[in-house]
């Protein structure tokens, strides 16, 4: 088999929606899958079972399957029906600290304007559709300013707009959407936190 769906989380149940065990994908090739189970399970070989995959592409993805094997923790099921799909790119996002020097903001024109001084923030998260960032500047809700994102091979100049405040002796947090982004530079964006995800998965499994 082939690694398609490398890690990611997965839930059995029965045809009536019990649940009956739960795992991590190791490979899946269309028409079989194998699966870590963790924990306790109630599975049975020629089983007819929903396999649902909690997939970082496609969203939550749900399967007919039949139950081939099971050994140990090592369960592999057959005859895979792809069922529907619900995609999750906007909330899908990675956990990750970078730091960028906000230099620009917009002026009450609209216009861009160079600030006097640079910002300090940190990415503490970011997704498709926003980022939630740390700085001891003090913004206040829906102030904007531009910015070019790095992470996701080409540069992209980016416009962000606070939508939530938190403040704090220690550091104030953001979190902000992006405004009127580009079907293109959100794509990047989300492979790019999907990198991260599988990297940071892949590091949790090693240490």
């Amino acid at each position: 088999m082939i690694i398609l769906h490398e890690f990611d989380r997965c839930v059995i149940t029965s045809k009536s929606g019990e649940e009956l065990a739960r795992g991590e994908i190791d490979a899946f090739d269309g028409s079989k899958a194998r699966v870590n189970i963790i924990g306790d399970y109630s599975l049975r070989v020629a089983e007819d079972v929903n396999l649902f995959i909690y997939n970082s592409v496609k969203g939550e993805c749900v399967y007919f399957a039949d139950v081939e094997s099971i050994d140990g923790n090592e369960l592999v099921l057959e005859n895979l029906k792809f069922i529907s799909s619900r995609q999750k790119r906007n909330s899908t996002r990675a956990e990750i600290l970078l730091h960028y020097k906000i230099t620009h903001k917009f002026g009450a024109d609209g216009n861009i304007e160079k600030l006097e001084k640079p910002i300090d923030i940190t990415i503490i998260n970011i997704s498709a559709n926003g980022m939630y960032i740390k700085c001891d500047e003090k913004f206040e809700k829906w102030h904007r300013f531009p910015f070019v994102f790095r992470e996701a091979g080409m540069p992209m100049c980016l416009t962000a707009e606070v939508v939530r405040c938190v403040y704090s002796n220690r550091g104030n947090k953001y979190g902000c959407r992006f405004v009127d982004i580009s079907e293109k530079d959100a794509d990047n964006i989300y492979r790019f936190v999907l990198h991260e995800q599988i990297e940071q998965r892949r590091r949790r499994r090693i240490f």
